[in-house]
């Protein structure tokens, strides 16, 4: 967000570039995410890596996107919490884990199929089985008719 106001779109940047007719690049910003009680920071994580307190980039208890990937996180859920975070002006701006848990379990909620069975079955006997079908149906959940995508 440092050149927001010049960069903008009506901003002195694009239009010096609209009035010498040249062409007009797309430009990003990029935040720096804190995740509270995690380490993101590239020069620590590093110092983990070569001391091998961890087995790599890709172990799953550091918060790196290889790593996210081995805990099973969708690379979809990624970009939702990405996107809910959106850009911030503080730098010290610390965004709590159980957030980014729960855009994981709200995406995992609306794809993850549903199953269930029961290991040791009971035998019953149904006093009055005129009312009940023969063949019950279980569905994949209330919400997410079919159990997910």
């Amino acid at each position: 967000l440092e050149f927001e106001t010049r960069q903008a779109a009506d901003g002195p940047y694009y239009w010096l570039l609209d009035a010498l007719a040249l062409y007009k690049p797309v430009t990003w910003e990029y935040n720096r995410c804190s995740i509270t009680g995690s380490v993101l920071s590239k020069r620590l994580l590093q110092a983990l890596v070569t001391r091998k307190l961890v087995s790599g980039w890709d172990d799953p208890r550091l918060l790196t996107l290889a790593g996210l990937r081995r805990r099973g996180y969708p690379p979809r859920a990624i970009r939702a919490f990405c996107a809910k975070l959106g850009a911030t002006t503080s730098a010290k701006a610390e965004t709590p884990m159980h957030l980014l848990e729960a855009v994981v379990r709200e995406d995992l909620d609306s794809a993850a199929p549903r199953a269930l069975a029961v290991r040791r079955p009971l035998r019953i006997t149904l006093s009055n089985p005129d009312d009940i079908p023969e063949l019950l149906l279980a569905t994949g959940g209330v919400a997410h008719e079919g159990g997910g995508r």
